[in-house]
């Protein structure tokens, strides 16, 4: 919220942004249901055959949590910097 040009819009941001991820996520979730069923594992990507396709999800997989630890902390760690620092 500090890091917005206009911290009064984060509402609207923060129900638009989960309106969105949330709505991607039921999608892939009926998506995997309907095409597999109840064979469907709870961690989609166990749901996969072995192979190529496996792979890329598992390495986009990592890199999406990857990203997400570092969006999620940069504001944390610039709190703390700035007050070890100053």
């Amino acid at each position: 919220m500090r890091e917005m040009t206009v911290s009064g819009d984060f509402g609207k941001a923060l129900i638009v942004s989960n309106c969105i991820m949330g709505t991607c996520y039921t999608a892939t979730a009926a998506i995997a249901y309907a095409a597999s069923g109840d064979a469907v594992q709870g961690f989609l990507p166990d749901s996969m055959p072995p192979g190529p396709l496996k792979s890329a999800v598992s390495l986009l997989l990592a890199f999406h949590t990857a990203v997400s630890y570092l969006v999620a902390g940069q504001p944390l760690h610039r709190a703390l910097h700035a007050r070890c620092s100053g």
